[in-house]
């Protein structure tokens, strides 16, 4: 597919869409993404141990488990891998806060890759499955090291 194809703007867009939902916690803008005709829903968050799969697990976790959502995404990368399905890749820094459980209340916060599978359904790409990887701890280490750094040597 060449990168004059439309669908590759549309996509970058919907992607763009996803995530401005997620800046202002609209739940309904989200799910509105969502092949609602898709049962199996997939959607595997770094924040979690578990991936939530169908749309009982997807509503508890977006409107259960996390508050004050904000995210950022960057460095996005569109490809379609046939005439109806495409992948969406990006790098995300993102933050929030736990409801109920043993981390209700704390604040935590990431930078991630995610890849999301978008299915056209009619004129429109819906979103059906969303793979969530962390940044490797090494990096964070990293990052770190040169922030004291600076800190110290004032560079």
């Amino acid at each position: 597919m060449s990168a004059a194809d439309p669908d590759i703007a549309v996509l970058e867009a919907l992607s763009e869409r996803f995530v401005a939902g997620m800046l202002g916690a609209d739940a309904g803008l989200r799910r509105s993404l969502w092949d609602e005709a898709d049962s199996g829903v997939l959607h595997v968050p770094e924040e979690s141990p578990v991936p939530f799969q169908g749309w009982d697990a997807l509503e508890r976790h977006t409107t259960g488990t996390l508050k004050d959502i904000r995210s950022t995404a960057r460095d996005r990368v569109v490809v379609k891998l046939s005439a109806d399905i495409a992948s969406v890749t990006y790098a995300m820094t993102w933050r929030a806060t736990f409801v109920g459980g043993a981390y209700d209340g704390m604040h935590v916060a990431g930078d991630n890759r995610v890849t999301s599978l978008w299915r056209r359904r009619g004129d429109s790409w819906k979103i059906f499955h969303i793979l969530e990887a962390p940044l490797s701890p090494l990096r964070h280490i990293r990052l770190e090291s040169q922030a004291a750094y600076r800190r110290f040597w004032g560079a």
